[in-house]
């Protein structure tokens, strides 16, 4: 294995102990085959996760991302794996622009 594939193997193993994903409720919130992109809801110890995925790994996606599930409040919105902020948003109206290829992971957190 060359030291750039174990550096993303550490990295993705890392976030899956961090957040033990496996370990959280899963929301039927999308329909695969209906929503674009394809979108995924996990609640866990009171925060909320959100995958998006592209048909295929080196596809692109633009536009709005709808945020479900969440209780009234205004949250704010992470990209966890890259640590990058994409803003605060408020449950009555819980959309995101996103730009991403292949996947996006999001990490809500209602704000104190």
């Amino acid at each position: 294995m060359t030291l750039e594939k174990d550096q993303l193997w550490r990295k993705w193993i890392d976030i899956y102990h961090s957040k033990m994903l496996s370990r959280g409720e899963f929301l039927n919130l999308y329909t695969v085959g209906y929503d674009v992109p394809e979108g995924y809801a996990i609640r866990k110890n009171g925060e909320m996760y959100y995958a998006f995925y592209t048909p295929y790994p080196d596809d692109s996606w633009k536009g709005e991302i709808e945020l479900r599930g969440l209780a009234p409040g205004k949250y704010r919105v992470l990209d966890y794996p890259d640590n990058k902020e994409m803003g605060v948003i408020d449950a009555a109206n819980p959309r995101i622009p996103a730009a991403f290829t292949g996947s996006l992971l999001l990490e809500v957190t209602k704000e104190q």
